[in-house]
């Protein structure tokens, strides 16, 4: 089970690109675009922070035993600011599940749609989306 949820987590964004590609006006041009921006802004990011991280932490420091960017910012001294970035690390969780959320809901209405699953599953909310009843 600890593999099937690690390997979701791993593909879920190649996963998103198919079903932003089927919300997008013009595909062709938008998702390559997209996905260029984003592979910039994530190697960006991920060796920014592990250069600010490797230039700041010493491997035996005891509070790599929780997130470093914690441990850091509990370093710095600054007042709560290690309770804000536990914050910004709970509320990225829920944006990433709430991506998922989206995903399965745009992936399980054609599913129902085609009669492959429970009916119910294949309705759309009255501004023509999927994962709503038509009733509300």
């Amino acid at each position: 089970m600890a593999t099937v949820l690690t390997a979701n987590f791993a593909y879920s964004g190649a996963e998103m690109i198919g079903v932003a590609a089927g919300e997008t006006k013009n595909p062709e041009k938008a998702i390559p675009k997209a996905s260029r921006r984003t592979l910039v802004l994530l190697i960006t990011l991920f060796i920014g922070a592990i250069l600010i991280m490797g230039a700041l932490l010493v491997p035996s420091d005891n509070a790599l035993a929780t997130s470093p960017f914690v441990a850091i910012l509990g370093q710095a001294s600054i007042p709560g600011s290690a309770d804000i970035m536990n914050a910004i690390l709970i509320i990225t969780l829920f944006s990433a599940s709430n991506a998922g959320v989206f995903a399965a809901s745009r992936m399980i209405w054609p599913l129902a749609d085609k009669g492959e699953i429970f009916p119910k599953f294949g309705e759309l909310s009255r501004h023509g989306h999927p994962g709503a009843p038509a009733s509300q």
